[in-house]
Order: structure tokens, then sequence, then C-alpha cells
């Protein structure tokens, strides 16, 4: 009598005659893109559930960054090895520091990584954004490999072998740049990179500059491009508004 599963497997399971009995578990995967600011109250409940005993500044993790501890928890429990495709920030920055001791500290290693690429999936709202592969194991693997696109277009792959590869899915010890509130050598503090708060008001794209029908003068002295993350990832086209507060009377006539 066999299942009607896709193996066809034989309904009296003592039967079995397991060729990898006591095996490897594998995990792979690519969970949601979310950063901290786009959590819906119910997925901060779920980073919580896995951080809040963990890290003191949880809240700033992308959601794909629980994956990974609980990933890493079951690498505890059993002999294991996990891989996700995620958002590459998880590997830079800030969230560094918060996720990545708390997974080492279950004894699990980065055991085979790929660097930053761009990543497109073939759902209608393409996802479109810059992604790693990070491999945790808590057994020893050696050498542990290291992926690069060599040449920027993708169709030429770079692989090193070497003896570590850290947090920032370099070859090199486990050394974390932690946060700082204060500028370290004296110079001005900077609250905010980045972050147009105008509402979407001041914001035009490319149609939106021709349909004001300003001259050509006028184009140069008030229409700026804007670059931020997006605009370099997905090569879009944004300009802003620019007017200091003596060109008030020129902008409102």
């Amino acid at each position: 009598m066999l299942g009607d599963d896709l193996f066809n497997t034989p309904l009296d399971q003592a039967e079995i005659d397991f060729a990898n009995e006591g095996g490897e578990t594998y995990i792979c995967g690519n969970p949601p893109y979310l950063g901290s600011t786009w959590q819906t109250g119910e997925q901060k409940a779920d980073l919580q559930a896995i951080f809040a005993h963990r890290a003191k500044n949880w809240k700033s993790l992308d959601y794909v960054a629980g994956w990974f501890m609980k990933a890493a928890d079951f690498g505890t429990k059993t002999n294991a090895t996990a891989a996700f495709v995620s958002t590459n920030s998880i590997c830079q920055g800030q969230q560094v520091p918060i996720l990545w001791p708390p997974v080492f500290s279950t004894g699990n290693k980065i055991v085979f990584a790929h660097t930053s690429f761009k990543w497109a999936n073939l759902a209608s709202h393409n996802a479109g954004v810059t992604v790693v592969i990070v491999g945790l194991s808590a057994q020893s693997k050696a050498p542990r490999r290291l992926y690069a696109i060599a040449n920027g277009k993708g169709d030429v792959m770079d692989v090193k072998e070497v003896g570590h590869i850290n947090a920032y899915l370099v070859a090199g010890a486990d050394v974390m740049a932690e946060k700082a509130s204060r500028p370290l050598s004296g110079q001005a503090e900077m609250s905010f990179g980045n972050k147009p708060v105008d509402g979407g008001h001041l914001l035009l794209s490319h149609d939106e500059i021709q349909a004001l029908g300003l001259t050509t003068d006028q184009t140069d002295k008030f229409i700026r491009k804007i670059l931020g993350s997006a605009e370099f990832i997905r090569g879009l086209e944004r300009y802003c508004i620019w007017a200091k507060d003596e060109d008030a009377t020129l902008v409102s006539g």
C-alpha cells in the first residue's frame, strides 16, 4: 500500500528504510521584507516575542530578522542549516549590533553568504530590492564560502573560501560598530538623512514638472533633482521644489 503523496510513501511507516536517517535538516526561504517603519502592530508583536528579552533596540529591526533568530534557536536543538534571502539592511548599519550578537550567542555562525545584489520577483508589484543570502549553522563547517558578483552584471560569480564570515558579510573577525548618539569628533550633529517630511506636496515627477508650465529660468531656479535610496536602486526620477524665504513672493505669484 502506497500513500497518495508526491513520493508514494508506504503507509506502514515502520517498514521504510531511511537512507539518511538522522541526517541534517535544511531550512531555506525568502521571508517578508518589511522595515521597522512599515510593520503592523501584529508584526511588531511577533518581533517583540522573539527579541524583547535579547536586544534593547529590537524595534529597529527588519521583520526578516525574526526568521534568522528563530532559525538560530532551531539550530541549537537540531543538526540544521538555515539559509534566507534577506534585505541587505540586516548586514549594515544599526541593525548589525542588534541582531547578530543574539544570533551568534546561540552558537550559530555564518557558514556561507552572498553579498548584496539586486533582486526582483515575478509578482505584479515587483519587490525590486537589494538583497543578500545568508546561511547559518551551529555545526562546524570549513571552509566557509563567500559569494559575490564579480563583474557587477550578475553573469560572473566570484567565490572565496574563507576561515570566518562576520555580520557585515566580510571575511574577518566579529567586530561590530555600535550606535553612537553624538558625533565622536566634534562635528555637527545629524538628526536625519534624506527624509522629506513635506507630505509629498513638494516632490514632483517629470510629468508634473512639465504640467507646471514654468519658463526655463524658473525651472533652473526652483526645480532640483532629488536622489534617495529608491531613486538610486530602482532608477526612478523625482524632483523637488527648492525655494528660499526671500523667494516666497515669486513662488506664490
